[in-house]
């Protein structure tokens, strides 16, 4: 019966390391998940803006020259006051 007793208390200690060794897997490949998106994000706001600004610069030079001689003065004048 002692006998018994040590081989299922044994079989459960080694599940129980088993469980701590996913758990602490798992564990790792969330926080690499959570590393990888959070890099991602940093990476492609930048990108984005920058995308955003060209094609607003294309409007901005699409347009008729007035508008545009109008618009490069205001520039002009935004610049001079920073």
């Amino acid at each position: 019966m002692v006998r018994s007793t040590k081989v299922i208390l044994w079989c459960v200690v080694a599940a129980l390391r088993s469980a701590r060794a996913e758990l602490a897997h798992i564990n790792r490949v969330t926080t690499m998940g959570e590393l990888t998106a959070s890099l991602a994000h940093e990476v492609n706001q930048p990108i984005a803006a920058a995308a955003t600004n060209a094609e607003a610069c294309l409007r901005w030079l699409t347009g008729d020259a007035q508008r545009l001689r109008c618009q490069v003065g205001l520039l002009i004048q935004l610049f001079k006051i920073l």
